[in-house]
């Protein structure tokens, strides 16, 4: 597939900490239902956004883990993430 070849790429040259792309590879490993890359890219992440937060509760909640989308959701609000997911 395209896009793991992209982030194989991305990861060779030294971009796997890109406060832009690291979002949008949680929502594509998400859409795939790649669980395992989905939580590594976010794991790896310095910085994480309310849009990654939410792209993770709802990732979670779309591919059948819905016991993790509540837990994630309460890991929000402990570290003061500002949400309206």
């Amino acid at each position: 597939m395209e896009g793991r070849f992209i982030h194989g790429y991305l990861l060779t040259n030294g971009l796997h900490s890109n406060a832009y792309l690291n979002p949008n590879l949680v929502i594509f490993y998400s859409k795939l239902g790649d669980m395992v890359n989905f939580r590594k890219v976010f794991d790896r992440m310095s910085e994480r956004s309310l849009v990654t937060w939410t792209a993770l509760v709802s990732g979670y909640s779309q591919n059948g883990y819905s016991e993790e989308a509540p837990v994630v959701f309460s890991a929000m609000d402990k570290i003061g993430v500002n949400h309206f997911t």
